[in-house]
């Protein structure tokens, strides 16, 4: 019989659009796959297959899991648009399963959404957690360190845990890696007053060339693809989880 996941990868490749997939393609500078759907047919899937996993959250975390191992850019945001009903019986026990996940993450898009929703959720339940992010700055996998910072947005934009935030931001404002900059920028621009306070060794003459794309970037008040235009085309909408 087959699975919940492959029938949504079947509807997901009949609604598909080719021309709109390779349009796609050039918000990304790393290969991706997709079936070219946009954001609202996207968010029709999740909303038609939720009943399917409605009051199971193990099913849930499990038909996410599987939907966004598959590396298609389409299919992890219906499987995570479809965990995100669970939100708020997200808490640090999960933490253990996400970071598991950022493993799979292959763009900015699913790692932006995972970060902001469940790996936030999950902090959000127990603060100390933070830990595991700080952890996650070390890391040799670029989208881990983007996920370090952009899983902190929802409370910095609420001007929570702000020791936190800078602290993380000071440890990844150097990154050699563009996508990590523009996550750190992003974070900074959501905390109180346009992210003025920027971590002490940012300050003063001669900032590296990481710094200043961090600088620019929270200056301009946002973070490339973070813009709110295009992160409604590939993004679901936020949620305060503190």
């Amino acid at each position: 019989m087959i699975s919940l996941a492959e029938e949504i990868e079947e509807e997901a490749r009949r609604l598909g659009d080719p021309e709109r997939e390779r349009q796609l393609r050039r918000y990304f500078r790393e290969p991706i796959e997709a079936y070219g759907l946009t954001m609202a047919q996207s968010r029709e899937l999740a909303k038609k297959y939720y009943p399917r996993v409605k009051g199971d959250l193990d099913d849930a975390m499990s038909l996410a899991e599987t939907l966004l191992k598959t590396g298609n850019l389409t299919l992890a945001g219906v499987g995570l648009g479809i965990l995100d009903r669970f939100r708020r019986k997200l808490g640090p026990q999960h933490l253990d399963t996400f970071d598991g996940w950022v493993d799979h993450l292959s763009n900015w898009a699913t790692t932006d959404t995972l970060a902001t929703h469940m790996i936030a959720a999950s902090v959000a339940g127990d603060p100390s957690q933070v830990g595991r992010l700080m952890e996650w700055t070390g890391s040799g996998n670029r989208w881990r360190r983007r996920a370090a910072a952009v899983s902190l947005v929802p409370p910095a934009r609420r001007g929570l845990l702000l020791e936190e935030v800078f602290i993380l931001s000071d440890r990844l404002m150097e990154d050699e890696d563009d996508m990590v900059q523009k996550g750190v920028g992003w974070l900074l621009k959501e905390a109180p007053g346009g992210g003025p306070r920027l971590p002490p060794q940012v300050e003063g003459p001669g900032p590296s060339p990481g710094a200043q794309v961090c600088i620019r970037e929270t200056a301009q008040g946002a973070a490339g693809p973070q813009d709110k235009g295009l992160a409604q085309c590939f993004m679901l909408p936020l949620h305060n989880f503190f």
